[in-house]
């Protein structure tokens, strides 16, 4: 659902003094939160120039100390002169400035470890030449500052300053150092605490701590404790730049702002820190006055904005509430009780009062239009004059009465020709379904014929299917006798070579019984030369003779059948080849008769599938011819109807009263 203008002026009027505030407060708030970044960096910086001053100005005063002493030393080449050095050496102690800078002792070195101090200590065990001071001297040029440490005979925390000693020629003979007091230097860093948690401490290049105001940071058993080992942390403080300030941690877990500074001519580094809540604190204190500032003036504001909807905007919503009953059907609009207290608003008030005037008044004369339409009288037309876009409303009007006066005359002629045309359509629908009648009688005669020669060509495939079939085994057994005939005479040629090779033998055997008669005629001869010698052999031989003479003619005897039975093989032989040619051309026949019946059988199917296919036809035409018929009768029933509705319409249209 839409919002209200009131709701929406409110919400809309809100949201931009809330956004401008919530943009003033950020704004505010951002620059607050940078001035005083700012001044955190600015006490920073300050806390590290005192520290800074206050250091050098320390150890300024040790080293120039030192220096003189080194000096004096060398003017004066006191190391060439031991008893003079070491009373030379105790004389400092009395001297101003030696009490002034809180010096513990001085001492000399030489470069054979010899030692000697102004206190007159000395052991046999000691060799400088092993101390930081005595090392670090030597290595630098310059003073050299050692590590805060605790001093062997006054127990308190101390340092070193210490410098390389030259004779005239330029060459080292020994180191000086001198020990000083960290009370005074401990007293002025715990005198540049802040009040709000800002302090300094000074730390060497391995981040040892050398001074702090809390003793948790220093030394422990001879040991220096890193930031690391005391769970400080203010490894982006030492990346950055010299100066340059960067957040870090303390030891008991506080947010800081903060820097270093190096400290000339020593490893050492002066840290100061200012916690970082002082100005989270103010940043939420900024924050919390603003968003009070920002709801005193929403509440200020949205009781202005109350009182100027209530005013001016309050009869709009009485103006849509009587619109708004437009929408429902109700044209009797009260705008008396609306407020006119503006020039907007008075014409506002009257244009509605006069749409409520013209609406009912064009509406009523509509309604009366359309209640005489209604009751068969398209005589009346508008009588008021319509002016503006109702204009197009009296036209359409108008339109309408003459388009339905011009409907109802042309349907009116159209019913009667209806009625006339209906009147013919009966008369055709009867002759038609008559007509109908007698055809679906003959295609029924048809219908039966066609079944008849159906089953009777059917009837017909079926035995020349026998036949076939019949046929075919023929074929197969005349096949079958080919294939036994061509076996028997294959046999008979077998028989016929077997003979003629038995005659081949026979004859072979005639031709020895021939030789042997020879052979026993001529041992006869032989014999019978041969007188009484010779009988027996001529016995013998005559014996032979006739053997052979009988074998010759056994022999011809078996010729005689052989040749008998050979012509008679050669006979079956010719008999055989007549009959196995009789039962080809059987068989070429039965295969033509075969073929025959095969494209007889494929015929009368054709002829069947035809038959079947008309049987088929003559259905649908039946079919067809029944729904023609059916057709035919609704076309009549409905032609009579359409008769009896163009009667009714007639009827009807005669109620209309028209021009």
């Amino acid at each position: 659902m839409n919002k209200t203008i009131i709701k929406r002026i409110y919400s809309l009027t809100c949201a931009s003094i809330i956004a401008v505030l919530l943009l003033t407060t950020l704004i505010q708030v951002f620059y607050t939160g940078n001035r005083i970044q700012n001044e955190a960096h600015q006490i920073v910086t300050m806390q590290t120039d005192v520290a800074m001053e206050m250091v050098e100005n320390w150890l300024n005063g040790r080293k120039s100390y030192v220096e003189s002493f080194a000096y004096s030393v060398e003017r004066q080449v006191l190391y060439t002169r031991m008893e003079e050095f070491v009373m030379y050496i105790s004389e400092q102690a009395n001297k101003p400035t030696f009490q002034e800078y809180e010096f513990d002792k001085v001492y000399f070195a030489d470069l054979e470890g010899n030692f000697w101090d102004s206190k007159g200590w000395n052991s046999t065990d000691f060799d400088p030449r092993v101390r930081e001071w005595y090392i670090g001297a030597m290595s630098t040029d310059g003073l050299y500052v050692t590590k805060p440490y605790k001093g062997a005979g006054s127990g308190t925390n101390v340092i070193t300053v210490s410098t390389r000693v030259y004779d005239e020629n330029n060459n080292v003979v020994g180191v000086v150092g001198a020990n000083t007091f960290l009370d005074l230097l401990f007293k002025e860093v715990e005198a540049l605490r802040n009040p709000s948690g800002g302090y300094i401490f000074i730390i060497n290049s391995d981040q040892e701590v050398l001074v702090h105001f809390d003793e948790n940071y220093l030394t422990k058993e001879a040991e220096y404790l890193t930031l690391h080992e005391v769970n400080a942390n203010f490894d982006k403080i030492l990346a950055g730049d010299e100066n340059e300030v960067n957040l870090g941690i303390t030891t008991e877990g506080t947010s800081v702002y903060g820097l270093y500074r190096n400290v000339p001519n020593t490893d050492w580094k002066i840290i100061s820190n200012y916690p970082t809540k002082y100005v989270i604190r103010t940043l939420a204190i900024e924050f919390l006055r603003a968003v009070l500032i920002g709801a005193v003036a929403i509440v200020i504001t949205s009781i202005f904005i109350k009182n100027l909807t209530k005013k001016y905007i309050k009869p709009l919503e009485q103006v849509v509430d009587v619109l708004e009953s437009v929408k429902e059907g109700n044209l009797d609009l009260n705008v008396s009780l609306i407020p006119k207290n503006s020039y907007e608003l008075n014409a506002l008030v009257n244009s509605t009062e006069t749409i409520s005037i013209f609406l009912k008044s064009y509406i009523g004369e509509i309604a009366k239009i359309l209640e005489c339409f209604a009751n068969g009288d398209f005589t009346a037309n508008t009588t008021q004059k319509y002016i503006g876009d109702f204009s197009a409303i009296n036209t359409s009007i108008n339109n309408i009465t003459v388009s339905l006066i011009q409907l109802l005359k042309e349907t009116t002629d159209s019913a009667i020709e209806v009625g006339a045309g209906a009147k013919q359509i009966a008369n055709s629908a009867q002759t038609l379904a008559d007509v109908t009648q007698k055809q679906s009688t003959l295609v029924e005669g048809f219908k039966q014929d066609t079944n008849n020669i159906f089953n009777s060509v059917s009837s017909s495939i079926n035995e020349i299917q026998i036949t076939t079939e019949l046929i075919h085994e023929v074929n197969e057994r005349a096949s079958e006798g080919k294939d036994v005939m061509e076996q028997m005479v294959t046999a008979i040629k077998a028989i016929n070579k077997s003979t003629e090779k038995i005659s081949e033998v026979i004859q072979g055997i005639e031709t020895i019984a021939q030789e042997t008669n020879i052979l026993a005629l001529n041992a006869s001869i032989e014999a019978s030369r041969a007188g009484e010698a010779g009988k027996s052999f001529s016995v013998v031989a005559t014996q032979v003779r006739e053997l052979s003479i009988n074998t010759s003619k056994i022999v011809q005897q078996i010729n005689t059948l052989l040749s008998n039975n050979l012509n008679s093989v050669k006979q079956g032989e010719t008999m055989v080849d007549l009959t196995s040619k009789t039962l080809q051309e059987i068989i070429n026949s039965v295969d033509k008769t075969t073929e025959a019946s095969k494209n007889l059988t494929k015929n009368t199917s054709n002829q069947k599938e035809l038959i079947n296919q008309l049987a088929k036809g003559t259905d649908e035409l039946s079919t067809g011819i029944k729904h023609n018929a059916d057709i035919s009768s609704e076309n009549l029933a409905v032609s009579e109807e359409l008769t009896a509705h163009a009667e009714a319409l007639k009827s009807q249209l005669q109620r209309f009263k028209i021009k």
